[in-house]
């Protein structure tokens, strides 16, 4: 480990909060509107590619929100999203259960939050209470700076040179490891949990935006729970080794929003959704603090569906595991958010693939109107592509030739998420779809997470690259990686200790259009580890390590 990473650790301790106090702010992305709809509403037109800009911020109390204000004059009222108590039974303290994934397990918290006094964890970090929630505010365009409390944060500039894309960042914790031996890692140390150091190394590259591909919190037990063995100290609740689990304020707090919390406040976020959001898991965090979408307690409390439902006859189904796309436009570039959360490996789920069909083929539609012939880069959790075999989230099973970074069709390592290969296939057989012929050719790039590497992949044979799909780039090396080695050949980069993070830079042709990035892959010991090179027509990825 590189001794910066335990210097910054060891030198950064959670500064007591008080009652007032803003836990995290940041300012995100969120689904556009229609001119019928007025702040502090939004989000009814996803597909349009003006995107809401919303200002949030996680505070000690909920029910006073703080102050902000627009270019240091205007003044812009925040809302409460939530309370963690708000006096109802719709109050995050005793929300019920999921029987599905795994919050059926015994002694998961069946409640988001419960503490009533302030008090600290073992670690010494500040315990959540029932007053903690999230305020937000709808940001009206035209604006350069907000501030919050003191705190200036960036908006969203008209043409973004920077992107900064991470992903996978939660710490892995689990109940027992029989099947996952070396997955499970030590939460209190910066070598196996770095995001905390890797969030203010990325902050140095004053990104224009960030993208997160999804998994934020991953303790989805405490340490005693897994394996203690992994854990210094972990041998009560009241140790200072002890790391709490499940889906509560207090793990997504010490997941995410704390050691997160210099990076949140850099730059305008896109953040998506991943499998470990889901309904039954890590829905009632996602939902409550990172949901692009206004507050919403059903979904909070969403109860995983065993089997996806069929499409109905005015068009896609939308549950709390599968929520509407919604475009964000950066400059000239179209980047489409998809919630790939419930999307099975394998099998392919076809209801659920109909009902992407059936959302994507509607965006792609209204994005042809509002910014014809614009190039687009589809955001998903899950790769639809990848290397390994089907289950794209395990250890690689070493399929493929080596040295080949061009993918044969119908090769074994052709693999990846087949329920959306089967959307973007048009195996659906749905009349209209957009993807009868194949990814449409304004989609250049799949920009995902989900596998703990860094990979790049081409669809073709050798040299030759296949026009009828689209490049697939895997970032998601930003915390949570699992005890898998890359394969030689095959993943170019990052073996199991490879955390990191790409810098993508706009390329402009002399009328200043972005016709690519160059991606700048970087690891945790600060050495630029390699390039890449993103293509928009021909649509092409191209990397040297």
């Amino acid at each position: 480990m590189h001794a910066a990473v335990v210097a910054l650790w060891a030198g950064a301790p959670t500064a007591a909060l008080a009652q007032g106090d803003i836990v995290a702010r940041w300012v995100q992305y969120a689904p556009g509107s229609s001119p019928s709809v007025t702040p502090p509403g939004w989000g009814d037109a996803p597909a349009n590619p003006t995107s809401t800009v919303l200002l949030r911020a996680v505070v000690t109390d909920a029910s006073s929100c703080p102050s902000a204000s627009l270019d240091h004059s205007s003044p812009l009222t925040l809302r409460s999203r939530f309370v963690g108590d708000n006096g109802t039974p719709n109050s995050l303290t005793h929300t019920p259960g999921s029987p599905g994934a795994l919050n059926g397990q015994p002694g998961y918290p069946q409640y988001f939050v419960s503490n009533t006094v302030p008090s600290s964890l073992a670690d010494g970090g500040q315990k959540a209470t029932t007053q903690w929630g999230e305020c937000e505010a709808v940001v009206p365009p035209g604006h350069q700076i907000v501030t919050i409390e003191g705190v200036d944060l960036k908006l969203p500039v008209a043409h973004p040179q920077r992107i900064l894309v991470m992903g996978d960042t939660g710490c892995r914790l689990e109940a027992g490891t029989a099947g996952n031996a070396g997955m499970a890692r030590n939460c209190q140390s910066p070598a196996a949990f770095p995001l905390n150091y890797l969030a203010q190394f990325e902050a140095t590259f004053r990104p224009d935006v960030i993208i997160h591909v999804g998994d934020y919190s991953r303790r989805d037990a405490n340490c005693l729970a897994g394996d203690a063995a992994l854990e210094s100290g972990c041998a009560s609740a009241t140790g200072a080794g002890f790391a709490n689990g499940g889906d509560t304020f207090d793990t997504w707090n010490a997941d995410f929003l704390s050691p997160a919390k210099t990076l949140l406040a850099t730059a305008p976020w896109i953040m998506l959704r991943g499998n470990d959001e889901s309904c039954g898991r890590g829905a009632r965090g996602w939902y409550a603090l990172l949901d692009p979408f206004p507050y919403n307690y059903d979904r909070v409390v969403c109860r995983r569906t065993a089997i996806y439902p069929a499409p109905h006859a005015s068009g896609a189904t939308y549950n709390g595991d599968f929520e509407p796309s919604y475009a964000v436009r950066l400059g000239g570039v179209n980047f489409i958010v998809h919630d790939s959360s419930f999307a099975s490996d394998d099998p392919a789920d076809l209801d659920w693939a109909e009902n992407s069909d059936i959302d994507l083929t509607a965006m792609l539609a209204t994005l042809r109107e509002t910014s014809p012939g614009a190039p687009a880069i589809f955001l998903s959790h899950k790769p639809t592509f990848n290397r390994s075999h089907a289950d794209a989230g395990a250890c690689d099973a070493g399929h493929g030739a080596p040295g080949d970074e061009n993918a044969a069709n119908g090769d074994a390592i052709f693999a990846g998420n087949l329920s959306l290969q089967a959307v973007f296939s048009g195996i659906t057989g749905r009349m209209g779809t957009a993807f009868s012929d194949g990814i449409p050719s304004n989609i250049a790039l799949f920009l995902s997470g989900h596998v703990h590497q860094f990979r790049y992949l081409n669809i073709g044979t050798g040299d030759a690259v296949n026009a009828q799909f689209a490049p697939q780039l895997i970032v998601g090396t930003g915390g949570g990686l699992e005890g898998c080695a890359a394969t030689p050949g095959l993943t170019d980069i990052f073996d199991h200790d490879g955390f990191g993070f790409a810098v993508l830079d706009a390329i402009t042709d002399s009328a200043q259009t972005v016709t690519g990035y160059t991606a700048a892959i970087y690891k945790i010991s600060t050495a630029l580890a390699g390039r890449c090179a993103v293509q928009f027509n021909p649509r092409s990825i191209s990397c040297r390590f």
